[in-house]
């Protein structure tokens, strides 16, 4: 009669495996997250620790809007103000870098 493998894993001083089927020992040996559970107690939300209180400050007043504040069509002129200096000082850039070739 030939040994089975646990029988010869013994005469060479191996440990014997339990004889669970490889289908439930593949199962059992899964990792966390699939659902199953190898027979350890799975932790209740009961028996979690109590989350700390956290004491955050109250919220600041609402703040009045500030009169200074310039409206958006006085930011559009002020920005179109701005590029049009910018336009200005490129084209005159552009005449010098033009004088000086000629």
């Amino acid at each position: 009669m030939p040994l089975r493998r646990s029988d010869r894993l013994m005469a060479m001083g191996g440990d014997r495996r339990d004889n669970t089927p490889p289908r439930e020992r593949r199962r059992r040996h899964r990792g966390r997250g699939s659902g199953e559970t190898d027979g350890r107690p799975v932790p209740q939300l009961e028996n979690l620790a109590p989350e700390p209180e956290i004491n955050l400050p109250p919220p600041p007043e609402p703040q009045p809007p500030n009169p200074h504040t310039p409206s958006l069509d006085q930011l559009i002129a002020n920005q179109n103000r701005l590029i049009a200096n910018q336009n200005q000082f490129i084209q005159a850039m552009a005449d010098l870098l033009q004088a000086q070739k000629n």
